[in-house]
């Protein structure tokens, strides 16, 4: 969904194409896979930034309303 905030700010960033992932409840909830590694042990806290519409127009930049994640990842050796 393009959107006028769209570029990627801070540390390291990835794009996931999410339009094959799998939306139950009426599109109240949403499941993806993504993979990522780190280069060394410690603590991470990624985070997620997805946008939503409310009839699920893709291609408007308008409307869309941005919703965050984050999850605590913890690296050892």
């Amino acid at each position: 969904m393009p959107h006028p905030d769209n570029g990627i700010r801070g540390g390291v960033g990835i794009r996931v194409d999410l339009s094959k992932a799998s939306v139950s409840n009426g599109g109240a909830h949403m499941e993806s896979d993504t993979e990522v590694s780190y280069d060394k042990a410690g603590t991470f806290f990624p985070t997620v930034k997805v946008f939503s519409e409310r009839k699920g127009d893709r291609e408007t930049p308008y409307t869309c309303i941005p919703n965050l994640g984050k999850m605590r990842i913890v690296v050892s050796e």
